[in-house]
């Protein structure tokens, strides 16, 4: 009876967990999981961590307050831009509605600057699965230019042009 009232507590704490539902990562934890953004390398493998966990939170990290993100409309035959509020929403929505992203950077193209601004440009290779039947899979290019006020300052996004031609 005695080992009753001692296994019958442990087997309703184990009942009301639930094993398939991770818990939340909180910031102590986020921050273990991720790489030194004081490096350039660390702010390319962040962008990666979050798209392939479709983390806003972390993606927001690697973004300047003045962000600005371009691209060709090539319906139209113009060049667009948009914001960094614009670009939280718009890849907060690609992270809701896929079921998957990959991102994937390759080697650098181009490299240039200091400690402060630094500018690259890397190709990609991007997989975003929406369902089994709608997957999108994207080589691209990115420009992008990075800066920090000090160099013991994390590297922020300040501008990414896609050069991708899909």
């Amino acid at each position: 009876m005695k080992k009753l009232l001692f296994i019958f507590p442990l087997i309703i704490l184990w009942a009301c967990a639930n094993p398939f539902a991770p818990e939340l990562v909180d910031e102590e934890n986020r921050q273990n999981v991720l790489f030194d953004q004081t490096t350039v390398d660390g702010l390319f493998q962040n962008w990666s961590i979050a798209y392939n966990f479709r983390d806003t939170i972390v993606y927001s990290l690697l973004l300047d307050d003045e962000f600005m993100f371009t691209f060709r409309d090539f319906e139209l035959g113009v060049d667009k831009s948009w914001s960094r509020e614009t670009d939280m929403l718009t890849t907060h929505k690609l992270f809701q509605t896929s079921e998957y992203i990959e991102l994937f950077w390759n080697d650098y193209l181009f490299t240039s600057g200091d400690s402060l601004l630094w500018d690259a440009t890397r190709n990609f290779n991007l997989k975003i699965t929406f369902s089994a039947d709608d997957i999108v899979n994207i080589t691209g290019r990115a420009r992008v230019r990075l800066r920090r006020p000090t160099g013991d300052d994390n590297w922020k996004i300040y501008a990414w042009i896609d050069e991708s031609n899909y």
